[in-house]
């Protein structure tokens, strides 16, 4: 009899195939994953840019700032985004009159969020992300749903009410 002494060629390729498959299948299910995490971190960062916009709006912030360099009113703050791209904007806005058209307000900028090159934002149906909170009046323009979108099928909807509240959302 003859002792066999290691693997034939077949069981060779059977052996690296299957291992193949499997780290196919965690590499696709990495990538998902790392997917998902770029759009979760996008939404809490464009979360936390709405809710300090909000604050900054109740306390009045920046008022004398509209005053002494516009000599106009604050009225409020703005996050703006360009439908389909990733860089949202805080904006100061001032105006000689807290219920004027959009074309007599001064926007001044605070700061900008650069989101993942994979994940881009707007209103859910498409259209500009154009939020404003209100000084002292309280509430909201521009309120509705949010899109946040990254490659592949990760969408992540969420809501801003006309009074203002950031609702949470979820994955669609």
């Amino acid at each position: 009899m003859k002792s066999s002494r290691g693997f034939t060629l077949v069981e060779m390729l059977i052996t690296i195939s299957i291992m193949l498959i499997i780290t196919g299948g965690g590499i696709a299910a990495f990538i998902g994953f790392n997917e998902r995490q770029n759009v979760q971190v996008a939404v809490k960062e464009l979360q936390t840019m709405l809710r300090s916009a909000q604050v900054k709006a109740k306390v009045g912030e920046d008022a004398e700032y509209c005053r002494s360099t516009y000599g106009e009113s604050l009225r409020g703050y703005r996050v703006y985004i360009a439908d389909g791209t990733g860089t949202a904007i805080l904006y100061t806005t001032c105006s000689d009159n807290k219920f004027s058209l959009p074309v007599d307000r001064t926007y001044v900028e605070r700061s900008r969020i650069y989101f993942d090159s994979t994940v881009t934002a707007g209103m859910q149906g498409g259209g500009d992300l154009d939020v404003e909170f209100l000084a002292l009046l309280g509430g909201v323009d521009g309120s509705g749903t949010i899109e946040i979108a990254g490659s592949g099928s990760n969408v992540y909807n969420f809501v801003i009410s006309s009074s203002g509240e950031i609702r949470e959302g979820a994955f669609q």
